[in-house]
């Protein structure tokens, strides 16, 4: 049977009450900048342009992005390692098609970090596989050489690696602030049920504004 190359779908725009979704939250966890990375998740490109307004979802970003650099907490960008040779996708071929640099429609560009999150040289960078950001890579490694136990998290795809990654620094014993408003996702429904999950099983749903505030303490 011949895989269908699947291209990930056009985001149009959508709206949803994120501070509704903090009454969800199991446990009563503080930000603390001694003990927080921030973890930006697949913004990369090709990514971004899937939104038709990506423009909500990238402020956020950059404004929690500012917080942490003010406060010292290091930011760590995850991001999709293109494949040498297809067969090295795997089954992830079957479910989302060649991959990010190998679909039809690939630009030069697209497995850069968006403009306006272009990481700097103190920033650290994973390169990931799968949906997981500590999937065969050496993220909690680094976690732990920084002493750190804290990750905040945004970016893209809440209800696919965002979760995921969510769910795996559980097992680690990794506190995650899910930043509700500083993720996206394929539409208002994915995006909730992502938020519903994380508050029920593994991590606390947060808004980029207390984030910034207890940044600031």
């Amino acid at each position: 049977m011949t895989t269908q190359k699947q291209h990930f779908p056009s985001i149009p725009a959508y709206e949803l009450d994120f501070e509704s979704y903090l009454s969800l939250n199991r446990c009563n966890w503080s930000v603390d900048s001694s003990q927080a990375v921030l973890l930006i998740y697949d913004m990369q490109t090709w990514y971004v342009n899937r939104y038709e307004d990506p423009s909500r979802l990238v402020s956020q970003i950059v404004r929690l992005r500012a917080s942490a650099e003010a406060a010292g907490v290091p930011t760590i960008f995850a991001k999709a390692d293109p494949v040498s040779h297809l067969t090295e996708r795997g089954i992830a071929r079957d479910l989302w098609g060649d991959g990010i640099g190998a679909v039809q429609d690939a630009e030069s560009t697209d497995e850069d970090i968006y403009s306006e999150l272009k990481p700097q040289p103190d920033d650290f960078i994973i390169l990931k596989r799968k949906y997981s950001a500590f999937f065969e890579t050496d993220l909690e490694a680094l976690l732990r050489r920084m002493n750190r136990s804290q990750i905040i998290l945004c970016g893209n795809y809440a209800n696919h690696g965002c979760m995921t990654t969510a769910v795996d620094a559980y097992m680690r014993n990794f506190k995650v602030f899910f930043v509700a408003d500083a993720l996206g996702a394929f539409d208002a429904a994915s995006h909730e049920l992502a938020l519903k999950w994380v508050a029920d099983v593994c991590g606390q749903i947060a808004l980029t504004d207390s984030v910034e505030s207890a940044l600031k303490l």
